[in-house]
């Protein structure tokens, strides 16, 4: 479990990093289906607020809506995965100090 915690811990601080004008991170756990787990394993959701107080990649309330906003490109996601690849080996060393672990996020 501990090792579970520092892999989310990390994650915590590379979305912090990457994304400095959030108001915030939700972390989610589903264990059991009727919670909405869709995978046998446990996996966390760490999903950043928007400055406007939501949820980043938050549905739309109507489905009109949704259907006007272009999907995620492959190059879209390789993008960001780039991107937050280089954040998680800059705060490898950090993240494996002590004092990250008792650090606020």
């Amino acid at each position: 479990l501990a090792e579970w915690g520092y892999v989310v811990k990390h994650c915590f601080l590379v979305l912090r990093r990457t994304y400095p004008d959030s108001q915030g991170i939700s972390l989610a756990i589903q264990q059991g289906r009727e919670a909405g787990q869709t995978v046998p394993h446990l996996h966390a959701h760490l999903i950043v607020y928007r400055e406007e107080g939501e949820l980043n990649g938050e549905p739309e309330p109507e489905e009109s809506e949704q259907l006007r906003r272009r999907p995620r490109s492959k190059e879209d996601m390789q993008a960001e995965s780039d991107k937050l690849r280089k954040v998680f080996v800059e705060l490898e060393d950090y993240v494996s100090s002590e004092g990250a672990f008792f650090e606020a996020v």
